[in-house]
Parts: C-alpha cells; structure tokens; sequence
C-alpha cells in the first residue's frame, strides 16, 4: 500500500513538471509573457536592435514607439546602409546614409507615428519596414 502511494504521489510529481513546462513554454509566445506578440502578420518586437547579416535586416519589420531610437549594426563582410525609400512620408531615415563598415551602427529616433520602409543602397533587395506607434 505504501508502495503505491508513493508511486501516485511520484506520478503526480511527474505530471506536475510536465505541466509546468508546458505553461511555461507556452508563454514564450504570449504577449507580455517573455516572447514576441503577434499583430496580424506583424511581430512586435521587444527590441530597438536590428543586425544587418547575411544580406538581410533582422528582424525584417519592427514595431515600435514614437521617441524610440532604432540602432542598425552591420555584422557583414559587406558595407551597407539604412536609407528610407522613395515616397516616404516625413520622420523617417534620411535617403543618403553613410555605408557602415562590419561592426559599425546606425542610430535614427523615430518621432513621427508612420510606417517606415527602407532599404540598403548596394543592395536594394535588402529591404525592411519600421512601423511606429503612438
């Protein structure tokens, strides 16, 4: 009888961790809760960071706050740059940034609510999009 007792009590245990991971994991995807949130097919991101590496910008789109000051880092071999494409509406990069060397950045704050799209002028396949909120 003992025996069986603490089995029981060995597989409630169990469950138990089983289930804390779970919930735990699980949270990791919830906004608030350690891991990106999902806006319709936008990921709000909890960064003001974007690397520049492997020809592309990452993360690709970004949300963030007006007065939020976004820092570019290239991690390439390659020079490239943040320039706001054609048409955009004010408050966004300007349209003739410096190239930045492996390890340099670039900062710019955004203080205009708007959506951001900009490219690297080298390589205008690299493109990405800044949105900013009120």
């Amino acid at each position: 009888m003992r025996q069986r007792s603490i089995l029981i009590g060995l597989g409630l245990l169990i469950a138990a961790g089983v289930g804390i991971g779970l919930a735990v994991r699980s949270s990791q995807n919830m906004p608030g809760m350690g891991g990106p949130a999902k806006t319709g097919d936008q990921t709000v991101q909890a960064t003001n960071s974007v690397t520049i590496q492997g020809f592309a910008y990452a993360p690709a789109n970004i949300t963030v706050k007006k007065g939020t000051t976004v820092t570019w880092t290239n991690q390439d071999q390659v020079d490239h740059n943040v320039v706001s494409d054609d048409n955009q509406p004010a408050g966004g990069p300007p349209t003739d940034n410096p190239l930045l060397n492996k390890g340099q950045s670039y900062q710019f704050t955004f203080n205009t609510a708007g959506t951001f799209h900009y490219h690297c002028t080298p390589h205008p396949y690299m493109q990405a999009v800044v949105i900013v909120t009120e």
